[in-house]
């Protein structure tokens, strides 16, 4: 789709299409951050975090004895 249809969808009411062709690479920068933080800290902690998942898993499903 070029910027001509994609504006003649826009403007006959296709909100969401609008809302996006309004929103610029700079208002994408703050959430790649938030995103790189989440993705960082689950990497520094990775050992960690699969540790505790799986004694979780063990309690929860611990055979029947």
């Amino acid at each position: 789709m070029d910027i001509v249809a994609a504006s003649i969808h826009a403007c006959a009411g296709d909100t969401p299409l609008a809302v996006l062709m309004y929103i610029g690479p700079d208002v994408f920068l703050p959430l790649t951050s938030a995103l790189a933080v989440v993705v960082g800290a689950a990497l520094m902690f990775w050992q960690k975090l699969v540790g505790l998942v799986r004694a979780i898993w063990r309690a929860v499903f611990k055979p029947k004895s």
